[in-house]
């Protein structure tokens, strides 16, 4: 998971697409927290995040052969990826119980986790990350999810007429979309791309969902209607810019 503020650092790495999950509230200030970055839903709160890659994949994209991450060298190593197995959607006081839940599941089998006769290294102690990595990458990701509602809040009501949208309510998990064509120039000003720079996410989009589908033995519906709309976007925006061109010569 990215925030809007780390697209333009991942984009020519991963196909971003954007998911949506339901979240409940833990206590009258994560109500108030969840209120800030998602959309009251009943009994709980749907929240989107942008995904840097294709999350159904067991490996990451971003890791070399001997299993170390590339962007972690380059220095643009997403915010979540920081902090795992902590998450920013929750409070920093109730970390205990998400880092509990992922030692129970995907990171069963994770050596980094402090037994209780380990005493050399915390980041987090108390109810509070005891180190400021930790807690900067913390701050800014939920910093970032606050930033990006208006344009995930978009993106969601373009979900909501569709029958998958009635089948997440009803279910848990995730719902998967890319970034509407309506809407994809406004998360990318918002993202911090100027227009001259729309192309480079456009191309660079495109290259990876044909990569990453060529690559799949099952098929990703997500990814290949993002790379038709790609391709669709990408004529209009060719066209724009030379209409553009003439316009000034």
């Amino acid at each position: 998971m990215i925030t809007i503020d780390e697209i333009k650092k991942c984009y020519d790495v991963f196909p971003v697409t954007i998911g949506f999950r339901k979240y409940f509230s833990m206590n009258p200030e994560h109500r108030d927290f969840l209120e800030t970055i998602g959309e009251n839903s009943g009994d709980c709160y749907i929240v989107g995040d942008f995904i840097a890659g294709n999350w159904r994949r067991k490996r990451c994209a971003a890791l070399d052969s001997r299993n170390l991450c590339k962007l972690h060298k380059q220095g643009r190593k997403p915010l979540q990826c920081r902090i795992v197995p902590f998450c920013a959607v929750y409070p920093e006081d109730k970390q205990d119980v998400i880092f509990v839940e992922q030692k129970q599941g995907k990171f069963k089998k994770c050596k980094g986790y402090k037994t209780a006769e380990e005493k050399k290294y915390t980041v987090w102690e108390n109810g509070r990350f005891t180190d400021s990595t930790h807690r900067d990458a913390f701050c800014e990701y939920q910093k970032g999810l606050q930033r990006q509602k208006r344009v995930t809040q978009g993106i969601l009501e373009e979900l909501k007429g569709q029958p998958s949208y009635q089948e997440f309510l009803r279910g848990e998990g995730i719902i998967e979309t890319y970034i509407p064509l309506s809407l994809l120039f406004d998360v990318l000003e918002a993202g911090g791309f100027s227009f001259d720079e729309y192309h480079l996410f456009i191309n660079a989009q495109g290259r990876l969902c044909s990569k990453e589908l060529a690559s799949q033995k099952t098929e990703n519906p997500v990814l290949a209607d993002y790379l038709k709309a790609l391709n669709q976007i990408a004529e209009s925006y060719t066209k724009f810019v030379k209409d553009q061109r003439q316009a000034v010569k």
